[in-house]
């Protein structure tokens, strides 16, 4: 059960050995295709708890498997939501938290650079001069989600003081008809999209503001990944991981004042 939690959950709450692990499983399969087998019905259990020979012989579980197995997927086990408090501190192999290294004066991080990879490159710097080798993906989501923490302290401070306070934004709040969450300090979509065979990160996009400067790298960022994508595709790509307010006219401004953008329409 305890990896069919960490499967649900954003790798980056976790050690590195499990996070490694449950981002490639992650990229390559859909978390809602994984589930649980109890261990009473778990055939590799018995073998594991010491099993003799002769009690295999006559163990129908191990020759055959759950007897639910040869029946169509309706009546299979449903998977039960986990949470955290049912698992030990040294099960959940969960990651201290961590803070940026350097934080300066509200919205100057966010002007030092004018790429997002810049950007992500100043928190990791201290990272590089203390270990050799290459930079893990781990490594990076943990420095952008840290941009993104600090972006949404500024941008909706009110609103996260009020889901720690009362679970929940107030009714005036800007942000009432996304029904946010806070996971790991980040202000996230509450969504409808928990058994959805796709990326957590797309059940759950990170909320940004529009008018916040990080927004503003992140959706360039997108526009030029994405080969100078036009407003809907460039919509569609930011939202696969993040939710920006406004983001229609957002990326309407960002395609149009592209110069790449421009000189080739120009040149047609």
């Amino acid at each position: 059960m305890i990896v069919v939690h960490w499967l649900a959950a954003s790798p980056n709450r976790w050690k590195k050995f499990v996070a490694n692990r449950v981002a490639e499983i992650q990229q390559t399969t859909t978390p809602g295709t994984w589930g649980h087998v109890a261990r009473i019905e778990n055939p590799a259990d018995a073998i594991s708890r010491g099993m003799s020979a002769a009690l295999l012989i006559d163990f129908d579980i191990w020759w055959q498997g759950p007897a639910w197995l040869n029946q169509p997927k309706r009546f299979w086990p449903n998977i039960v939501r986990t949470s955290d408090c049912i698992f030990d501190a040294d099960q959940l192999e969960e990651k201290p938290a961590t803070s940026l290294p350097i934080v300066h004066e509200a919205l100057s991080i966010f002007k030092l650079k004018s790429s997002l990879t810049d950007l992500v490159n100043i928190i990791l710097k201290d990272r590089r001069s203390r270990q050799n080798g290459l930079l893990t993906t781990v490594e990076l989501e943990m420095a952008l989600q840290n941009l993104v923490r600090v972006s949404q302290q500024e941008s909706f401070p009110n609103d996260i003081g009020s889901i720690k306070s009362s679970g929940q934004v107030k009714p005036t709040s800007k942000l009432k008809s996304l029904s946010p969450i806070l996971v790991d300090g980040i202000l996230r979509v509450r969504g409808r999209l928990h058994n959805a065979p796709i990326p957590y990160s797309q059940k759950q996009p990170m909320i940004l503001d529009s008018k916040h400067p990080l927004t503003l790298l992140i959706v360039r960022h997108y526009h030029v990944k994405f080969l100078h994508a036009g407003p809907q595709l460039l919509m569609a790509a930011v939202r696969s991981k993040f939710w920006p307010t406004r983001l229609r006219n957002l990326a309407r401004t960002i395609t149009h004042r592209c110069l790449n953008c421009f000189r080739c329409f120009r040149s047609k």
